[in-house]
């Protein structure tokens, strides 16, 4: 178990900082501390060594996307007509992680056809 506390690494979305963060400092702090039943293993431990908060990920427009607004796109889809490689790529060279960033096939479709196509013509 030691190997596992505290987490090397967490990743979150930014509605979950407040909840799912501050819940982990406190069970940590609580668990950790003088008399607390982890005090063996982390004296006055924090619950994790390093974090990044992603923004959200919205439709092309810039809307939230909700299954309700029929706006959501199917990632199998995705995967199957464009690769992983490419969802990949766009996901990491659109914006820093901790902004929003727009999806649709569409966009997945360019970074494929503009970065990773000229890539294999050479």
């Amino acid at each position: 178990m030691t190997g596992n506390f505290p987490a090397d690494y967490i990743c979150e979305a930014i509605d979950q900082t407040r909840g799912w963060f501050y819940s982990l400092h406190a069970l940590a702090t609580l668990l950790t501390d003088t008399g607390g039943s982890l005090a063996h293993i982390a004296q006055d431990s924090p619950a994790f060594k390093n974090a990044i908060v992603l923004g959200h990920i919205v439709d092309e427009k810039g809307e939230k996307m909700s299954k309700s607004r029929g706006n959501t796109v199917n990632p199998w889809t995705v995967l199957d007509s464009q690769g992983a490689d490419a969802l990949r790529w766009y996901l990491y060279s659109t914006s820093p992680p901790e902004n929003t960033k727009r999806f649709s096939q569409g966009l997945v479709e360019d970074t494929l056809r503009d970065f990773l196509m000229t890539l294999t013509k050479y």
